[in-house]
């Protein structure tokens, strides 16, 4: 039983950066390097991206209906929790810039479709602590890049009010370095399901409301753990159910110019990955006085991210 819960919370602290039976070694465990590259999931974003340009500009081509572009920039409070059940936990929180493109069908036509993309970058203060105390602080460099591709249909259903209901697709490509010497860097990638309900209204003349929420299920969950003391580490956390809730508003100030503002909730749950042996440079098992047969193993916890996002925004029909 000893060994059971010391290897998994070394398994937390890997999944941090590092493992190690004492909170020193767990604080330099969780001190990180920059320099996370992006590889395949970046081309796989842009392929994903390009459809999405094709799918939604071919009918604005053929001039069956408009096709609203816009544009918003603001912040995203992050906060992002890591739970294992040794006593310390993970925390991450901050305000982050953030900026959103998506081009949508609008107008009276029943065809729903919408390409988003969202990018977050900057620093999170980064917190390891148990019940009592600060283990260690430092703050995390993130990068995170968010395509989504949405098809449904459009009802409506009185004059201004039209209801939409949708099946979405994203791609999640995360990215985070903590800023310090001796640790870690984390490549955190998802795809996820949205399935929504979207209510579009005329407040008045010249104002637009827009609601929405979806449950999200999240899967294909990956992340790999690049660190100086072993080999990248390859895990599979579980996806779990998420949900999110936009409220948008807009003025027109023309017929196809408009300004507004995006509020947000968006929510994701991750369960714990099966374990792992941790490798040396040369594929070799890492050995560990706690682990089973002397073995270092390890594991990636349970863990959520919430974001509230506020942007404010500007769009062009086309």
């Amino acid at each position: 039983m000893n060994a059971h819960a010391n290897a998994n919370a070394n398994a937390h602290a890997n999944a941090n950066a590092n493992a190690n039976a004492n909170a020193n070694a767990n604080a330099n465990a969780e001190a990180g390097r920059a320099g996370v590259t992006t590889g395949d999931p970046m081309r796989s974003a842009c392929w994903f991206m390009a459809f999405g340009v094709a799918l939604v500009a071919l009918p604005a081509r053929a001039g069956d209906l408009a096709v609203r572009t816009t544009a918003g920039v603001g912040m995203v409070y992050v906060d992002h929790t890591r739970q294992s059940d040794a006593p310390i936990d993970t925390t991450e929180r901050g305000f982050l810039p953030a900026a959103a493109v998506e081009a949508v069908t609008s107008g009276d036509l029943p065809l729903f479709a919408r390409l988003r993309v969202t990018a977050i970058a900057g620093k999170t203060d980064y917190r390891v602590w148990d019940p009592t105390t600060d283990v260690f602080r430092a703050t995390t460099t993130n990068r995170w890049i968010t395509p989504e591709l949405a098809i449904g249909g459009r009802l409506e259903i009185e004059d201004d009010i039209r209801l939409v209901e949708y099946v979405g697709l994203a791609y999640h490509y995360w990215a985070r370095s903590i800023d310090a010497v001796g640790a870690a860097d984390w490549q955190q990638r998802w795809a996820a399901l949205a399935i929504g309900t979207r209510l579009e209204a005329r407040v008045a003349r010249p104002v637009d409301l827009t609601i929405e929420a979806a449950l999200v299920p999240s899967f294909h969950a990956a992340v790999r753990i690049d660190s100086e003391r072993s080999a990248p580490i390859d895990l599979e956390p579980t996806g779990k159910l998420g949900a999110r809730v936009r409220v948008a508003s807009s003025w027109s100030f023309t017929r196809r110019l408009a300004a507004g503002l995006l509020a947000g909730w968006e929510y994701a749950a991750f369960g714990e990955s099966p374990w792992a042996v941790v490798r040396d440079r040369n594929g070799d098992p890492i050995t560990h006085p706690a682990g089973p047969g002397g073995v270092w193993i390890t594991m990636h916890p349970a863990e959520r991210v919430h974001q509230l996002w506020m942007l404010a925004t500007l769009g062009f029909t086309i």
